[in-house]
């Protein structure tokens, strides 16, 4: 019978030098706070990108799966922690720079129980697609003419990186039942995601800053979902 213990290390052997090298593991210690881990040897194989949601290509996410030896992590990687600041490279598939999340499949033990092989995502808006956007919170008015206005709006998030997704037109719904401020016509659904998080409400509102263009936002979404974007469900002002 032969020990596993055997084979611990040698796939590990087998991946060529140049597609080796540091990284840092932040692992999560409570919701938003990290504990850096210097990692000496990473490794990895591409997943592939693919949409994340329903964006016209916009909204996308980036798979590899990575292996870290377990006598440099004991620890299991569990969903939430991050992968960061690779030297591990491949000539024809970068990683410099980004920063990926132990999806919410975790993490298994391989390679004879001495690897950890990582599910890495990482959640980005294709720069093809990118808009730039501002959020405001209306501080609510009385016109001369007794009519509810925004009265002086509050920036509340500004130059945030967003995928726009403007439903089809014949999805176009009546919103008698919506309370925003300001006129309406023509009230278009639309689907929001941005690269960051941010604490919003009803009423709250969205400027695009290419051109001006106005989304109220209705509800959000997706705001502790392990490797997923902050998602807003709004009306376009058209």
């Amino acid at each position: 019978m032969i020990d596993p213990v055997f084979f611990r290390g040698l796939w590990r052997d087998m991946i060529p030098a140049v597609d080796r090298g540091a990284c840092v593991f932040k692992d999560q210690t409570t919701s938003g706070v990290y504990t850096d881990v210097a990692i000496s040897d990473f490794w990895f194989r591409q997943g592939g990108i693919e949409e994340a949601e329903v964006s016209d290509g916009a909204y996308l996410v980036e798979m590899i799966l990575g292996y870290i030896p377990r006598e440099l992590l004991p620890a299991q990687p569990l969903p939430g922690d991050l992968v960061a600041s690779f030297a591990a490279q491949k000539s024809d598939y970068p990683l410099t720079g980004k920063t990926f999340v132990v999806g919410k499949k975790g993490a298994k033990a391989v390679n004879a129980e001495g690897v950890w092989e990582m599910n890495l995502h990482r959640p980005f808006v294709n720069p093809a697609e990118a808009e730039e956007i501002d959020v405001y919170r209306p501080q609510p008015g009385i016109t001369d003419d007794g009519l509810v206005d925004d009265g002086t709006a509050t920036l509340i998030g500004t130059n945030i990186v967003a995928a726009i997704q403007e439903s089809d037109t014949f999805k176009v719904a009546p919103i008698q039942s919506q309370e925003v401020y300001g006129r309406l016509q023509n009230p278009q659904p639309v689907r929001i995601f941005i690269e960051t998080t941010l604490r919003v409400q009803p009423k709250d509102y969205i400027v695009r800053a290419s051109d001006g263009r106005r989304y109220t936002i209705l509800n959000d979404s997706n705001v502790n979902r392990v490797g997923e974007f902050q998602a807003f469900d709004c009306i376009l002002h058209s």
